[in-house]
């Protein structure tokens, strides 16, 4: 059955989990230029946690009791002492999740926050910049003679 390996696998996840909630938390701090670092920290990281499930679900293989334990889809009081081991490992790491799932609305907003600021600034620079060329052109055409026929009857 393997349950010590079973439990090494859960810890494992529990610290990944732990590691995402520390990035997570990092995020709703994090200037814009060190967003990027940040998300691709916790796409890693769930990489990660994903290839520890599966080896999970080979681990638990056929026993539905034991996929039951991992899966926290029974009651604790249901299970042998060897099975309420894994339940309690898994419950660790749900307890992990669920932290990181209340505070990914704080991280989203900041997210939100951070990007309505790239795009004022953008909007910013473009009127600035768009300004700036409109005064040029038209301090390039008051020093210049004015055709005195209109520019769309006028042939080549």
């Amino acid at each position: 059955m393997g349950l010590e390996a079973i439990l090494a696998l859960l810890a494992q996840k529990r610290d990944l989990f732990l590691e995402f909630e520390r990035v997570s938390n990092g995020l709703c701090t994090q200037a814009v230029d060190e967003l990027q670092q940040g998300m691709e920290q916790r796409g890693a990281l769930l990489r990660q946690v994903c290839g520890l499930d599966e080896q999970l679900r080979g681990l638990c293989g056929g026993d539905t009791a034991l996929r039951d334990a991992v899966d926290n889809r029974c009651g604790r009081g249901d299970l042998p002492p060897d099975l309420a081991r894994v339940f309690d490992a898994s419950m660790e790491v749900k307890a992990v999740v669920n932290r990181i799932l209340n505070g990914e609305e704080a991280t989203r907003r900041h997210l939100e926050q951070q990007r309505e600021q790239i795009l004022q600034k953008i909007e910013a620079m473009n009127s600035s910049a768009s300004a700036v060329a409109e005064k040029y052109r038209r301090s390039v055409q008051t020093g210049m003679p004015q055709p005195m026929v209109d520019a769309r009857d006028k042939k080549i």
